[in-house]
């Protein structure tokens, strides 16, 4: 992804017995200059996570110890490592480590360059249905979440946008309209051990 000056990427590093080759979940952040750096960005994405409650809706294998921020631009823009020492608090069985929730990010651009996705490890095994799909109440839990942590972000002028890539035909950020947790589960056939 292109991180142009003024913007920033925020990586969330998952790990645990849930995600034994790790994870990652990444989205792009517009930080007013008022907010301060990297680490002064990674404690507030931090506080939603929590302020949200993402913890609740990821079993206790799942590890979060770790963000990273990296300000634009990409070649030599300032990054920090924030050690965030989060963990899951649902003490049922995990689905396999390929599991993962899917949400997807919209922008007010139509079009593959105008959204994106995410694969977020560590759904409870119990609200996984045999087909695949996930239980209406946790997908409620999720969207709940999503929309709590875009409206804080706001709120603290870090608001969360989407990044492109090289070639892409909108090469500014694109502010989220919305964040959307998909009904069925996907998967990152990465994370599996090899």
């Amino acid at each position: 992804m292109i991180i142009p000056s003024g913007y920033a990427q925020v990586n969330l590093l998952f790990s645990g017995a849930q995600v034994p080759e790790g994870g990652e979940v990444t989205f792009g952040v517009d930080p007013d200059v008022s907010v301060g750096g990297p680490f002064e960005v990674g404690v507030i994405v931090a506080t939603h996570l929590d302020g949200n409650n993402l913890p609740a809706l990821l079993t206790a294998d799942t590890l979060l110890p770790t963000i990273r921020v990296k300000f634009g631009p990409n070649d030599v823009g300032p990054s920090s490592e924030f050690s965030y020492g989060g963990q899951g608090s649902d003490t049922s069985d995990g689905v396999q480590p390929q599991v993962s929730v899917l949400t997807h990010k919209h922008t007010a651009f139509g079009g593959r360059a105008g959204r994106g996705r995410a694969y977020w490890p560590g759904a409870p095994e119990d609200r996984v249905g045999g087909s695949g799909a996930l239980e209406g109440a946790y997908v409620t839990a999720w969207q709940t979440f999503l929309d709590g942590f875009i409206s804080d972000m706001e709120t603290s002028l870090c608001p969360v946008v989407l990044l492109h890539a090289a070639g892409s035909p909108l090469s500014t950020p694109t502010p989220l309209t919305g964040w959307t947790v998909d009904a069925r589960v996907a998967t990152q056939r990465r994370r599996n051990r090899r």
